[in-house]
């Protein structure tokens, strides 16, 4: 398993009582240099940063309003 690629995609994980989210955002990548054999849109890697990962931490309010608290490389 440890020398398998898994396809980075825009995630995100609610704590248990549901007041915070980590997203991670995966590195922006650039289909000019390389196969894309996936879609880059639906793995959300245009919206990335173009040097690193991104990591984001929200706060959950009401109606799931999400308000950022930090952010990450």
């Amino acid at each position: 398993m440890a020398d398998e690629c898994v396809d980075p995609f825009q995630r995100a994980v609610l704590s248990p009582a549901k007041t915070f989210a980590v997203q991670f955002t995966p590195q922006k990548r650039d289909c000019s240099d390389d196969s894309c054999s996936d879609d880059p849109k639906t793995t959300d890697e245009l919206n990335g940063n173009p040097k690193a990962p991104t990591l984001t931490l929200f706060k959950v309010g009401p109606g799931k309003k999400r308000v950022q608290k930090w952010s990450t490389l």
